[in-house]
């Protein structure tokens, strides 16, 4: 199929006459919101060290091996 030049004219300003006139729609951006970040539990050790378990007393515990 081809056009003649008045043709090709015509179709060229029709479509130049819709995008002007076309109005432009911007979505607007959906973030996601900001998470809180965790409370952090921060604790003392209210054990003494005597009575902390060493590794292998912990392994005797549960039969296994330290």
């Amino acid at each position: 199929m081809r056009f003649t030049t008045a043709e090709l004219a015509e179709v060229r300003s029709g479509f130049r006459l819709h995008i002007k006139t076309e109005p432009t729609r911007k979505q607007p951006v959906r973030r996601k919101p900001k998470r809180k970040p965790l409370p952090a539990l921060i604790r003392e050790p209210d054990c003494e060290d005597r009575t902390v378990l060493r590794p292998a007393e912990v392994a005797e515990l549960f039969e296994v091996t330290p």
